[in-house]
C-alpha cells in the first residue's frame, strides 16, 4: 500500500515514528480512513498525529446554505478538490473510529487578510484577525475556519 510506505519513510525520516502531521489531506482522499490506518500502523506506542481539516460548519457555508448555495471555490472551505467535508464532530468521530484517541482540538481563524485581499501587515487585517480569533475562541464550531487536532493511539 502507497499510503502505508510513505508514511513509514516519513515517520522514519522526519519523525522517528513519533508524530506524523495530516493537514490539508485528508478532505482530499476517496478514502481517508486508510491513510489514518497507515499512520497509526507505522507510530510507537506513544506515537501521534496531528490532523487538520476544515470546517465546513463555518458561518461563511451556513449564510451561503442559508441563500440556496453550495458553490465550490478555488481554495478553502469549499475548495473544488474536497472530497468530503467536516465538522468539528464528524472529524473527531472518524479519528475515534480510526483507533485515536484525541488530546487536544483547536479551531483556527478565517484568513482574514486572504479573504478582504489584504496584506497581513495591514492595520486593519490586524484588527479584524484580532477580533475574528476572539469570536472564534467563543464559538468555535461556528466561527473555526479549521479544526486541528493531536491524537494518539488508543
Amino acid at each position: 500500500m502507497r499510503i502505508a510506505l510513505f508514511i513509514t519513510c516519513l515517520t522514519d525520516t522526519f519523525y522517528p515514528r513519533t508524530g506524523v502531521a495530516v493537514v490539508r489531506v485528508l478532505e482530499h482522499l476517496g478514502q481517508p480512513e486508510q491513510l489514518l490506518a497507515g499512520a497509526r500502523g507505522a507510530l510507537r506506542k506513544d506515537g501521534f498525529v496531528v490532523v487538520s481539516l476544515p470546517n465546513v460548519a463555518n458561518f461563511t457555508v451556513r449564510l451561503m446554505l442559508l441563500l440556496g448555495q453550495f458553490n465550490y471555490a478555488e481554495r478553502g472551505i469549499m475548495d473544488r478538490t474536497h472530497l468530503h467535508f467536516y465538522t468539528r464532530k464528524t472529524a473527531r468521530r472518524m479519528l475515534q473510529d480510526c483507533g485515536y484517541e484525541i488530546v487536544d482540538t483547536r479551531a483556527t481563524i478565517i484568513p482574514v487578510e486572504i479573504a478582504l485581499g489584504l496584506a497581513p501587515s495591514n492595520l486593519l487585517a490586524r484588527a479584524l484577525s484580532a477580533m475574528v480569533g476572539m469570536v472564534t475562541a467563543i464559538l468555535p464550531t461556528l466561527f473555526g475556519y479549521q479544526f486541528v487536532f493531536l491524537a494518539r493511539k488508543k
